[in-house]
């Protein structure tokens, strides 16, 4: 792949991922706004809608100033990073960051538009453990944070620049 196609990949996932976020956030509001949970496989997901005033996993409710700042400085510093230091990572890296980046972007859209995030996705365990109800833009966070841990686990320096 060209050195110029290459570079924009980090661009191209983070704008994916806001984009694909927030679409998905403005469909599953309209759907789950009108009814109850809808049960996609029983006892173990559904789609509902919740209304995250916290940080990851619903900690530390209602500290909407404290998110909004670091929301927004740490946004901002993901997006310089990648500006200015994207063509020392190999791809794997530049997608990773990409990919984390925009999902912090999207999240922090709905925190600056409402004052919390629009989570849906919701699964159940074993039938009696909930996990976190989470959105896209933390799918793609968590993808993002598994593939660089992956990268420097095992020695994630390629000469894919």
């Amino acid at each position: 792949m060209p050195k110029e196609k290459v570079m924009k990949l980090h661009y191209f996932i983070m704008a994916l991922a806001i984009v694909l976020d927030q679409i998905s956030k403005i469909k599953m509001v309209q759907i789950l706004s009108l009814k109850d949970p809808i049960v996609i496989i029983p006892d173990f997901f559904k789609l509902t809608l919740v209304h995250n005033k916290g940080a990851a996993f619903g900690i530390l409710q209602n500290q909407r100033v404290l998110f909004l700042i670091i929301t927004v400085v740490a946004d901002a510093a993901m997006v310089g990073g990648l500006v200015f230091y994207g063509k020392k990572l190999n791809r794997w890296e530049r997608w990773a960051l990409g990919a984390i980046t925009g999902g912090a972007i999207g999240n922090a859209i709905d925190r600056i538009r409402f004052g919390y995030v629009v989570d849906f996705f919701s699964f159940t365990f074993f039938k009696k453990y909930n996990f976190a109800v989470f959105n896209v833009a933390d799918a793609f966070i968590v993808v993002g944070v598994i593939v660089l841990l992956m990268l420097t686990l095992w020695g994630g320096k390629s000469n894919d620049k």
